[in-house]
């Protein structure tokens, strides 16, 4: 996909919107769990200081607030950033969007090249892609770059609202960051002359992923379905690219010869895709789906890609990363991706090339 990438232009003395994937869990200590998203960022922004930049605005969002909550606001970030890349990195905590003019004031006299605001979902704009939150933002930057591949399926202010304000303001100026091309380059291979057989795994508890099905087995030579998915479909299906698992009586997990029917598919594949767990992995009793079914994918000679948060836990909890190909950050992000071939935020990036 041709977008353009921080490579491609010159930043120097460039002041630059930086929008990351900065959902994390943080413990009762206020410590970050898992610091894999932030550690994904990291390149980015060390490619931006080495490119020149003036000064760099990090947005981003943890959770689901309705309006302010202390307990999501992104000040643990703040402090890990200030250990593992820059100490003079600043923090602005939230304001009323009526105060943003303060805000900008506090950005214009940080010290350090790179400034943290706090949850843009604090705001009920961001989520609406709203033209006021849109405006604000603009003036923090004249480029922008997405490197939150995992909420690019949004269409939200920080995702697409505000770097198509940008675009109209400076042509050309929302970017890709590297990981975000990682995500594209790898998710790519699923859709565009895939080594087949492709067979594409559609699981966990989320009914809506079955939106994307119609699109998956028009580029599946198989779809398997299982996860609480199963219970949303029809009884009666007859299409021969789809293998609907059946589940066991507590419907936490799948049967013993769904599993064997999933492992002699996949074992004729030559790529697999994989959305979800199979079944309810965190409890030992039903772990067999997940267990068997994802090692009969790593085990597999296939082109081998994982998509999703649940995933990549089971993933890890069974110890198969280094067996796959690609663990994409985005769950919602990478399945929408692979059935259209393309997310809201990234078509922004593309119009930045017209």
């Amino acid at each position: 996909m041709n977008v353009k990438t921080i490579d491609s232009v010159d930043l120097t003395g460039k002041f630059v919107i930086v929008r990351g994937d900065l959902d994390v869990s943080v413990d009762e200590h206020g410590q970050i769990v898992n610091d894999s998203r932030i550690q994904e960022l990291i390149p980015t922004l060390n490619k931006l200081l080495e490119k020149g930049v003036a000064k760099i605005c990090l947005i981003g969002h943890r959770g689901r607030p309705t309006g302010f909550d202390q307990t999501l606001t992104l000040a643990p970030i703040h402090e890990y950033l200030k250990v593992h890349f820059a100490p003079d990195t600043t923090f602005i905590p939230h304001k009323p969007i009526e105060l943003f003019p303060e805000m900008f004031d506090d950005y214009s006299r940080a010290v350090g090249k790179l400034v943290l605001l706090d949850n843009l979902r604090f705001f009920e704009e961001e989520e609406k892609n709203g033209a006021r939150l849109n405006e604000e933002l603009s003036f923090f930057g004249e480029y922008f770059v997405n490197e939150s591949f995992a909420t690019s399926h949004r269409e939200h202010s920080s995702t697409v609202g505000l770097p198509q304000l940008l675009n109209q303001k400076h042509p050309g100026s929302s970017l890709a960051g590297i990981h975000l091309l990682a995500e594209i380059t790898h998710l790519e291979k699923v859709i565009e002359n895939p080594a087949r057989p492709l067979t594409i795994v559609i699981s966990g508890v989320k009914q809506d992923k079955l939106d994307f099905l119609n699109a998956l087995i028009l580029k599946a030579d198989k779809v398997l379905v299982a996860g609480r998915l199963p219970e949303f479909m029809p009884e009666d299906n007859s299409d021969p690219k789809v293998l609907v698992a059946k589940l066991i009586p507590d419907k936490e997990d799948i049967t013993v010869h769904s599993i064997e029917m999933f492992e002699e598919t996949i074992a004729s594949s030559r790529t697999v895709f994989v959305g979800g767990p199979i079944g309810h992995f965190e409890e030992e009793g039903h772990m067999l789906g997940t267990k068997r079914v994802f090692e009969a994918i790593a085990n597999s000679e296939a082109i081998k890609i994982a998509g999703g948060g649940d995933t990549t836990t089971a993933i890890l909890k069974l110890h198969l990363g280094n067996h796959f190909d690609w663990i994409s950050t985005g769950g919602g992000a990478s399945l929408e991706f692979v059935a259209k071939g393309t997310l809201p935020g990234i078509e922004v990036l593309k119009e930045a090339l017209a």
